[in-house]
Formats: structure tokens, C-alpha cells, sequence
């Protein structure tokens, strides 16, 4: 994996590979966020963000009045991972995020 990601870069040159990743990172945010009818915690392109990684809400609604929490998202990491998913779930201000 490393000689091909190697093999990749090379004749992309850094900057354009770097600009292709930040396009493909918002293009996956948006589908998601889309689909999904939430919205991503920083938008696409933000100072605050590095643009190498997005946080998209989950589409869980809140139990009643009671926030998720960090079990809440460990569960959901290690059912999307039964399933053959293998995606970062983060919990802030009592939501969930899936990290792409």
C-alpha cells in the first residue's frame, strides 16, 4: 500500500494531490450531510478546520430530553463495525458524529 500511495503522489505533485483530498472530503461531507438531512460540525473549508478530516451528524434523534453520550456512539462505532464499517463515531454536545 505504501509503494502505490507512493506511486500516486509522485506524478500528482503535493499540492494537487493535497487539493483533490480537501474536494474529495467535501464532496463525501456534503453526500453525507445530505442524505442524512444534518450537518456537518465545521463547514467545509473552515480556519478551525485542517480539511483532511469532516465530523457529520448522525441522523439519531435524542432520546427525549437526554443527550447522547460517548456509550451511546461506542455502540454505534461497534455496530457499524459489525457490519463490515470502520468509521470513528464522536459524541460532542450530546451528538453524535461520524468522522470521514
Amino acid at each position: 500500500a505504501v509503494t502505490a500511495t507512493a506511486e500516486w503522489w509522485g506524478p500528482q505533485g503535493v499540492e494537487l494531490a493535497i487539493s483533490r483530498n480537501r474536494e474529495l472530503l467535501s464532496a463525501a461531507a456534503h453526500l453525507l450531510s445530505g442524505a442524512w438531512q444534518t450537518r456537518t460540525l465545521l463547514p467545509t473549508g473552515s480556519p478551525l478546520s485542517a480539511n483532511t478530516m469532516s465530523l457529520v451528524q448522525v441522523p439519531m434523534p435524542r432520546r427525549g430530553a437526554h443527550a447522547h453520550t460517548s456509550a451511546d456512539g461506542k455502540a454505534l462505532q461497534d455496530a457499524l463495525f459489525r457490519q463490515g464499517i470502520e468509521c470513528p463515531i464522536k459524541t460532542i454536545d450530546g451528538e453524535l458524529y461520524v468522522r470521514i
